[in-house]
């Protein structure tokens, strides 16, 4: 009888199940964002608002999981685009065009033009995803606004209107007015598809002194207490300063840009 050759033990191509839950987190955010949508189309504004507020919050945190558990692949990056271009290209444009330009001739075709840049602006960040041989400090910038910065820029309309008692978009509803949301429309599309530097962050390491740990909690408390007494204008003066920060953060890549490239030619 022929003795049976000694084979390798087969590897296990089973998943821990903790492997899926940034795609769980990823598809939670993609229920919100629809739900978003069927309150938008029933006129709820203040509740579509606040659950893409929700699935910005998720999307923020089931890249972080993924990477804690050392569970990142192509699948979930590629799942995570497409629930994006949802959830923060189609759910924020069609919630502003239902409360302020579902009455125009033009407001449609900016809820297309919106998504598109969403789209393209998606893409390539997954693009720059691919290489590989860009200097460690470019990693503090995104090239253009992040599609969820967008979304939340974009609803800056809507929260004029919450800051004013009105949660039905009747402040902002004149034709002047909504001309003006149909350019900030394609203006904030313009952010995201412009080669326009902002900061993102990934890279840069806080410390504080232990002499500095009280003022830092007390700036935390104060922030946290006008954050709940002037909640929808705390949202507006921060939209505002994101918008603000751009060109810092461009001219602040520039310089850097400038000083590497000096660097390099020595």
């Amino acid at each position: 009888m022929h003795t049976p050759l000694n084979k390798p033990p087969r590897k296990s191509t089973k998943l821990p199940l903790a492997s899926l839950a940034p795609n769980i987190i990823t598809l939670l955010g993609l229920f919100i964002g629809m739900l978003s949508i069927h309150f938008s189309i029933k006129e709820q504004y203040f509740i579509a608002c606040n659950l893409i507020f929700g699935a910005a919050f998720l999307d923020s945190i089931d890249g972080r999981v993924a990477r804690f558990l050392k569970s990142s692949s192509y699948f979930g990056e590629a799942l995570d685009s497409l629930v994006d271009v949802i959830n923060f290209g189609v759910a924020p444009a069609f919630l502003i065009f239902l409360c302020f330009l579902d009455n125009t001739s033009y407001g449609w075709l900016a809820v297309y033009i919106y998504t598109s840049c969403a789209a393209m602006r998606l893409a390539r960040f997954n693009t720059e995803l691919k290489k590989d041989n860009q200097p460690k400090w470019i990693h503090n910038y995104f090239i253009g606004v992040p599609v969820p910065a967008g979304a939340l820029l974009l609803m800056l309309p809507l929260y004029i209107n919450f800051a004013n008692g009105d949660y039905y978009g009747n402040i902002l509803h004149n034709w002047n007015d909504t001309l003006l949301i149909t350019i900030y429309f394609l203006f904030v599309g313009a952010l995201m598809v412009l080669p326009l530097r902002t900061f993102s962050g990934k890279m840069y390491e806080f410390s504080i002194s232990p002499s500095m740990r009280k003022a830092i909690l007390l700036a935390a408390l104060l922030f946290i207490t006008v954050i709940y007494l002037f909640y929808w204008n705390a949202i507006i003066g921060l939209s505002i300063m994101y918008l603000l920060h751009i060109p810092i953060a461009h001219l602040r890549y520039q310089k850097n840009l400038k000083s590497f490239t000096h660097d390099q030619n020595m």
